[in-house]
């Protein structure tokens, strides 16, 4: 999910161009495109470490809910 792909390295225009290359990278640097992507790989770590704790909460209740009909069809067993 972290933004460490190819899509951050230099697009092919600018090998094809080699005069604007220089513009693109003081264009990444002006924009702290580097922050950026750390800032939000940071952000993504903290979303995913909460979705894993809500669904590990979720199967809880579930494994819960299931012991309880378990219980009660044996209660109910136990009376017929």
């Amino acid at each position: 999910v972290n933004l460490e792909s190819d899509m951050l390295s230099t697009p092919d225009f600018f090998w094809d161009n080699e005069e604007w290359e220089a513009v693109y990278k003081h264009a990444l640097k002006y924009l702290e495109v580097d922050n950026r992507v750390n800032i939000l790989n940071k952000r993504m770590e903290v979303m995913s470490e909460m979705f894993e704790m809500l669904r590990s909460q979720l199967e809880v209740r579930h494994a819960t809910r299931l012991e309880w009909i378990i219980i009660w069809l044996i209660v109910i067993e136990v009376f017929l």
